[in-house]
């Protein structure tokens, strides 16, 4: 030994703490196996100092001097770190210390029992595989995990080539007879094939997920599968249905997220529709998600069931796919028929109306007769019906809804024909004389605000004053035949358009006459005469 190493193996035995751990460092570094050397880092493996003795036991691990295996247990048998480090040492040696830390495993405390399990799944090796791969039919849960992750690590570190090298070999160990009785086992070597997956370990992986299995393997064997492509096979997907029963989220998880990939192969549509029963929240929203490119009228009932979930997740995919599917839409409408509460009507008519396309025909003819009946009658729900009918193409709604305003009108039934005819005012169909009967209606039910303001406003007035524009209608002669104003309704009129320039200044000076010659002695009849007199119209 030079006297560099002297100098060195002097430091170990005789300096401060700081000093020993560095040079206990060194010596592993070096590798020299000169025994004055080995003997040193023995004895510092009861130093009192830890840190010196973990660096004692590393140091003695990357020398690989067997000779100090006995010490190296006694280490390990202590636990804690430097217990740690001495086994991760021992198990660097090959296969004697491997074979030594198995023996060692059925003699220690429980919490040392990781420690070693660890340190042999680290070994590296074909003798600490087997004796890793070994470990994971303990008993010990805490062991088998240690194990699973020390070998985690190793597979981390592996190259393309060693992994297919061990999956094949995880592959074989879980085929074994033994294997079978040691779930713990199977899970932990399932869990391995994360980082491996491939497709070809998905005939094994899909044999483990069968119904028969334990669930913690069965949601194992899932958990790798949907790593991989989307399954395409009916017996696979039906599996995935399987998992959604009763078992809890540890399988639905992996199952819905293979599902949510995967095309429903036709004949499977039942499967989806069961799901709506399902005790886990994620299986039924899932499956109103799916239902959307199935539209009958079994799937409109069941997802409109859904409106009242107590689940906010649950309704909000409920609403969106019974809004988007006919049957759904069809469902809709006969809760809203059946609603009585206005609260009720109101929630089942905001579904309807959050769909993205028009009602179609069949949809549309339903809504205008219905809404045509609660608004008539009076009934709560009638706002809410002129809201969906304004969706509503087709079905003659247009006509529908014309003969009905006019209806309204004849009978005097002013609030009822203004929101019929409101519904059609924009459509091009609807004529000069549908527009003049919209703006008396306007005249029954408004204020006759004076104000200039309130006046430049009132739709009624803004009616007369679109025909007064048009070409070919008399509007003067339509206002005198009309029999249902009043004095004071013609006078507002009049008074109105008399303080415009033009055409409309003379059009309100013969409404005013009108008033004047009607009501001479009435308040409005006065008021017209001085108006004129006023506005030099007379």
């Amino acid at each position: 030994m030079d006297s560099t190493l002297r100098s060195i193996v002097r430091l170990l035995e005789e300096g401060n703490p700081e000093i020993r751990c560095a040079a206990a460092v060194v010596l592993g570094a070096l590798g020299e196996k000169e025994e004055a050397i080995v003997e040193c880092l023995r004895g510092r493996l009861k130093d009192d100092n830890l840190l010196v003795r973990r660096f004692a036991a590393e140091g003695l691990g990357r020398i690989g001097a067997r000779r100090a295996l006995p010490d190296l247990l006694e280490a390990v048998a202590h636990g804690g770190e430097v217990g740690r480090a001495a086994a991760a040492a021992a198990a660097a040696m090959g296969a004697p210390g491997v074979h030594a830390l198995k023996e060692l495993m059925g003699k220690v405390a429980p919490g040392v029992r990781p420690i070693i399990a660890a340190a042999i799944g680290h070994g590296g090796g074909k003798e600490a595989e087997k004796a890793a791969l070994e470990s994971l039919l303990d008993t010990d849960p805490a062991v088998v995990d240690a194990t699973r992750r020390s070998i985690e690590s190793e597979v981390a570190s592996s190259n393309e080539e060693q992994k297919k090298d061990l999956a094949s070999r995880f592959l074989r160990f879980l085929h074994r007879k033994e294997v079978a009785e040691h779930p713990n086992a199977v899970v932990a070597v399932l869990r391995l094939f994360e980082p491996l997956a491939a497709p070809k370990v998905s005939d094994t992986l899909w044999e483990f997920s069968a119904p028969g299995r334990p669930p913690a393997v069965r949601a194992a064997a899932l958990r790798v599968l949907a790593t991989l492509p989307a399954p395409e096979e009916k017996r696979e997907i039906g599996r995935l249905f399987d998992a959604l029963g009763t078992e809890g989220l540890s399988l639905a998880e992996p199952a819905l997220r293979m599902l949510e990939k995967a095309e429903i192969p036709k004949g499977m549509e039942a499967r989806v529709l069961s799901l709506l029963d399902s005790p886990e929240p994620r299986a039924r929203t899932f499956a109103l998600r799916k239902l959307r490119s199935l539209d009958t009228p079994e799937v409109g009932k069941a997802v409109v069931e859904h409106l009242d979930h107590p689940d906010p997740e649950i309704r909000r995919e409920a609403e969106e796919t019974a809004s988007g599917l006919r049957f759904g839409r069809e469902a809709l409408l006969a809760r809203l028929d059946r609603a009585r509460d206005p609260e009720e009507a109101g929630k089942v008519a905001a579904v309807l109306l959050r769909g993205a396309a028009p009602f179609d025909e069949d949809a549309a003819g339903t809504i205008v007769s219905r809404a045509v009946r609660w608004i008539e009658a009076g009934d709560p729900r009638w706002e809410w019906g002129l809201q969906l009918l304004r969706r509503a193409k087709g079905s003659g709604a247009f006509e529908v809804l014309l003969a009905r305003a006019r209806a309204m009108r004849a009978a005097k039934k002013w609030k009822e024909a203004l929101a019929f005819y409101r519904l059609i005012a924009k459509d091009s169909r609807f004529g000069a004389q549908d527009r003049f009967d919209l703006a008396v209606v306007g005249l029954h039910l408004g204020g006759l605000d004076s104000a200039p303001d309130r006046r430049s406003r009132d739709p009624a007035l803004v009616h007369l004053e679109e025909l007064l524009r048009g070409n070919g209608f008399d509007l003067v002669g339509s206002l005198k035949k009309e029999r249902t104003l009043t004095p004071r309704e013609l006078y507002y009129v009049g008074f109105h358009f008399s303080e415009k320039a033009g055409p409309a200044s003379a059009f309100g000076g013969e409404i005013l006459k009108l008033v004047a010659s009607r009501s001479p002695r009435s308040a409005e009849g006065k008021a017209a005469k001085n108006k004129l007199v006023r506005e030099a119209l007379a």
